[in-house]
């Protein structure tokens, strides 16, 4: 019997729960959340999914100090702000040694230097949260691109959360091109700052720049009273791709068809369609397809960086910390 716990039962966690039930191996589910409104959510999604056999069981607990036993895998959906508290915690109490993080993982590069250390020091197995290198439609945009050197990656629409997406971007063009070393530019970024959906948090808008050791770059460009949709475009040396995710719509276009455009359909899935796979694939062989955390801290150390940069010339903020979830 394998043993899963889902901390934070939010508009996240409850997803995630709902992908686990759809697991094919048994399992048993600690929830934990100190809101019992929200551990309320998550019980009602996990409802919701009907095939749900191998789940032996649910319990909603309101602490770490009330999961019952070992863990097979923890997978950590909190705010950022509170992530390293938790991840302490979950090591603190010996609970497992493998975890996902949702991300952006922490609200400083310091944090993700802390749990770098602390996971190698503990023999932790960390993947993050960042799904578009598992699926099918970017795995085929790799093998078309693969060895061609620099890419450019750039992603537009209205506004659709810049600060707490980006990361998301910019472990595409780790994938892609398998740099893993850039700079983050903020100097297109609008001049203000606004708060995000979610309480006490913050976003940006107008337009962030990376630039990769390989040449690639990355412009990621959110129009903040825009409700445009977001697109992807990526041009490489023979090929160039134009992706309509919302729609799940591809044109590819390449040197050897003479640029010829041709059209791929495809399914971005929800967390809830995804869970189940990257859990069975840990607890079954201590691996998966996700980014692992040693990758993503190297990706999310530039960002937060100039991002907090920029936050801490606009809001009183702790310096070095990027408050974004």
């Amino acid at each position: 019997m394998h043993r899963v716990a889902i901390i934070g039962a939010g508009q996240l966690g409850s997803r995630h729960l709902q992908g686990l039930a759809r697991i094919d191996i048994p399992v048993e589910i600690i929830v934990v959340d100190p809101s019992k409104a929200s551990l309320g959510v998550a019980r009602n999604r996990f409802l919701e999914i009907h095939n749900r056999e191998s789940v032996e069981s649910v319990t909603y607990v309101g602490s770490l100090g009330e999961v019952p036993g070992k863990l097979d895998l923890a997978i950590v959906a909190t705010t950022a702000d509170i992530r390293g508290k938790v991840v302490k915690e979950v090591l603190d109490r010996g609970l497992t040694k493998k975890m996902v993080l949702e991300k952006v993982v922490f609200q400083s590069f310091s944090e993700c230097e802390w749990a770098r250390s602390l996971f190698s020091e503990n023999g932790i197995l960390c993947w993050v949260n960042c799904p578009r290198r598992t699926l099918d439609i970017y795995r085929r945009i790799k093998g078309l691109v693969s060895g061609e050197g620099k890419l450019f990656y750039s992603v537009y629409g209205g506004e659709w959360g810049l600060g707490c997406n980006a990361i998301h971007f910019v472990d595409q063009v780790f994938f892609l091109t398998g740099c893993r070393d850039y700079r983050m530019d903020v100097s297109g970024l609008d001049e203000s700052v606004y708060g995000s959906k979610r309480k006490g948090f913050f976003e940006v808008s107008g337009l962030l720049r990376g630039v990769f050791a390989n040449g690639s770059e990355l412009l990621l460009y959110s129009h903040r009273t825009s409700a445009a949709p977001l697109m992807v475009a990526i041009l490489a040396e023979n090929h160039h791709v134009i992706i309509d995710e919302a729609n799940g719509v591809a044109r590819v276009s390449g040197k050897k068809v003479g640029w010829q455009w041709d059209e791929w359909r495809f399914m971005i899935p929800f967390q809830s369609e995804q869970t189940h796979i990257f859990v069975k694939d840990i607890v079954l062989t201590e691996t998966c397809a996700l980014t692992p955390f040693q990758e993503s801290s190297e990706q999310h150390g530039p960002l937060l960086r100039a991002l907090s940069d920029f936050f801490s010339l606009r809001i009183e903020i702790e310096s070095g910390r990027c408050p974004i979830t």
